[in-house]
């Protein structure tokens, strides 16, 4: 348990992780169960964080971890983007062929928790989709 592994609950963060769908791809509803099933088993296995929450939309999605400092954000993104990717489309080979280039989107946002926090993710994923449409 994360806890164990930090002195002071002083030092745990609450982070929100949001990222899209490559080109606003939509998931279907069956794929989006599966995404959540996915997260939910590598919470199990996964001891530099905790998820607090998880919601998959149609084409994004949000997680809620708390997190030690003592670990990189970097690092996490690539186990709860990258292990969920490569089950999905091993899952769902055609899913390959529909995202060519991969599963998701790379611009991920990262924010703590705030007043203004839904306003940033708001912007966010209005955002990503105003540049999605003029590629």
């Amino acid at each position: 348990m994360l806890r164990s592994l930090v002195g002071s609950e002083m030092c745990i963060r609450d982070r929100e992780l949001i990222w899209c769908s490559y080109e606003n791809i939509s998931f279907e509803e069956e794929q989006k169960r599966e995404l959540e099933r996915v997260f939910e088993d590598l919470q199990k296995r996964k001891e530099e964080y905790i998820i607090k929450k998880i919601a998959v939309y149609d084409d994004y999605v949000r997680l809620r971890i708390e997190v030690s400092p003592k670990y990189e954000v970097t690092n996490i993104l690539k186990s709860v983007k990258g292990l969920p990717a490569k089950h999905i489309l091993k899952k769902y080979p055609e899913m390959r062929q529909q995202f060519g280039k991969g599963l998701w989107d790379t611009r991920t946002a990262v924010l703590t928790q705030n007043q203004f926090m839904e306003e940033q993710i708001n912007d966010f994923l209005k955002n990503r989709r105003t540049q999605s449409k003029i590629r």
